[in-house]
């Protein structure tokens, strides 16, 4: 098989696929989205939680993903377009990188997870020995959970706008109140009368259902006053 590396790579210098790997090392580091690829794809970019920095990405499909990353307690963190590699005469960029349950994962998203074989048993070669799992996802199963991945962004925007409010007495409070009720909704927890009496309050539903310390339907409905919030 031809090699090439991708000049421009953000990652170990020398990073190709194949058996002519140089480096065991990667670090995954978001690559830029030229004008180009802005103008060719459903472009997003959004500031995140689990990724520090503005992402990037180039698909809805890809957009939700990231969401529901968001959404899963055992998701430590992700990198949108995470490397640079060479393949052929030409150079690949997967769509996420990620780190689940001490697994790592590198991922691609495609409809009804079709992808190139080839190009599968080449990234699986590479990947595996430097434990990373490389996967191929169905865009139609992240769209089923888009209601899910709609929530979850709503609570990222939530705690990037309030991120200096202080949670501590709240999060124990709102946390405890929930413990002794067995569930309540989220409209038991805001002041309609004065949400701005409430906001810490509000705030801590968002930091402790991020961090999986309380739970909710967020499949089949919106995060709305009706919500109902559950100890994990």
């Amino acid at each position: 098989m031809p090699i090439a590396t991708c000049q421009n790579a953000l990652v170990t210098h020398g990073i190709r696929l194949g058996k002519r790997a140089k480096s065991t090392i990667l670090r995954p580091q978001q690559q830029k989205s030229g004008l180009k690829i802005r103008r060719s794809t459903d472009f997003r970019s959004q500031r995140m939680i689990k990724y520090k920095g503005v992402a990037n990405f180039h698909s809805l499909a890809e957009y939700y993903h990231a969401a529901l990353l968001e959404g899963d307690p055992l998701v430590k963190a992700y990198v949108p377009q995470p490397f640079c590699l060479g393949y052929g005469k030409k150079t690949y960029i997967p769509d996420i990188y990620y780190e689940r349950d001490d697994k790592r994962y590198v991922g691609e998203l495609k409809p009804r997870a079709e992808f190139d074989e080839a190009l599968h048993q080449a990234l699986d070669n590479f990947f595996r020995p430097r434990g990373i799992n490389f996967v191929v996802i169905d865009n139609e199963c992240v769209y089923e959970r888009a209601i899910a991945a709609q929530n979850w962004l709503t609570v990222v925007r939530w705690l990037l706008t309030y991120p200096d409010i202080d949670t501590e007495q709240a999060r124990l409070s709102v946390l405890q109140q929930v413990l002794e009720a067995g569930e309540l909704a989220y409209g038991q927890i805001v002041d309609l009368g004065d949400r701005t009496s409430s906001l810490a309050q509000e705030c801590a539903v968002h930091q402790l259902l991020h961090a999986g310390e309380l739970t909710t339907d967020f499949e089949e409905q919106f995060f709305g006053l009706n919500t109902v919030l559950r100890p994990c």
